[in-house]
């Protein structure tokens, strides 16, 4: 299809420069400048006469899987069930159909007893039962490795200080100077793993307040659509909206002149959601600011 890729015996062919076995056109040199740079030889054969009993599916993947053929250049739409046989060149023109919506602010929570406990929502109950029951215990095996000890003529350590010791080493961190060789060698165990501990929480605590308000929008799929009554608009995608009708035959919707009508609608709130094509999409977050506020949330089915 001219000007992507076209035999220079066509008639409508309007490049004269660049043809390789008789082939010219945007998507030759793009196979010319790959060939040179990776370094490979190849010949040019068309894939004509798909079998009308065969989708554009099975009609390309019955070439490569075969090992008839290495690389297909055309317009071939990359949908799902293709991306598990094949993979496009990076730069490739992507032709799925998608719905997009509008992301929705997040509504600051207010202050509330979950703002006050959301602190330990990091670990479950069980494990801050168990790091105290831990300081506890490591207040009477301090006691015990030290009973008998005694420091500059400091009396051995009681079982409350020992407890306290401990205690406090946990919240401030750093314990009292060990009286025996064993209570030196159980703190330094225990100093590790409340490292492990504080560690782990703070790592878990990030990605709990990370995750704790979801991104939410105006519209997350053509079921939710259905469902809850959204307003749907089509963004001018041409021949898909008989494939849509097909599939979703008791979804109403609005049909736009252009895909730039289409975004104009759901940016001011007009439509809860838009069908338009990905490459349109991306070619929007190129050139407007705007479509910051706009975000894929799904792909449309299609034909395979």
């Amino acid at each position: 299809e001219v000007p992507f890729c076209t035999t220079m015996n066509q008639a409508s062919c309007t490049v004269q420069t660049g043809a390789i076995d008789g082939w010219a056109g945007h998507d030759i040199e793009l196979l010319a400048h790959v060939a040179e740079v990776l370094g490979f030889t190849y010949s040019i054969y068309e894939l004509a006469n798909k079998p009308p009993d065969q989708t554009w599916t099975e009609f390309i993947l019955y070439w490569t899987q075969r090992q008839y053929c290495d690389l297909v250049i055309g317009a071939w739409m990359y949908m799902p069930v293709r991306i598990q046989y094949a993979s496009a060149l990076i730069g490739h023109l992507d032709m799925s159909t998608v719905l997009v919506a509008r992301r929705l602010p997040n509504e600051a929570p207010g202050l509330g007893w979950f703002s006050l406990v959301s602190v330990f929502a990091p670990f479950h109950w069980t494990v801050w039962l168990s790091l105290i029951g831990l300081v506890l215990l490591s207040g009477f095996i301090d006691f015990w490795l030290e009973c008998g000890a005694a420091s500059g003529g400091v009396s051995m350590s009681s079982l409350r200080n020992s407890i306290f010791e401990y205690s406090a080493g946990a919240i401030f961190g750093g314990f009292q100077e060990p009286k025996t060789r064993g209570s030196a060698v159980y703190q330094l165990l225990v100093g590790f793993i409340l490292m492990v501990f504080v560690a782990t929480y703070t790592a878990n605590l990030t990605a709990f307040f990370t995750t704790a308000e979801s991104l939410s929008y105006s519209a997350s799929s053509i079921a939710d659509v259905q469902e809850n009554g959204r307003r749907l608009c089509m963004g001018g995608v041409g021949g898909y909206k008989e494939i849509f009708d097909a599939i979703y035959p008791a979804v109403s919707y609005t049909q736009l002149s252009s895909p730039d009508v289409g975004r104009e609608a759901l940016a001011t709130a007009q439509c809860d959601a838009v069908v338009m094509s990905q490459w349109r999409f991306e070619t929007f977050s190129r050139n407007d600011p705007t479509i910051c506020k706009l975000e894929v949330v799904a792909v449309c089915p299609g034909e395979d």
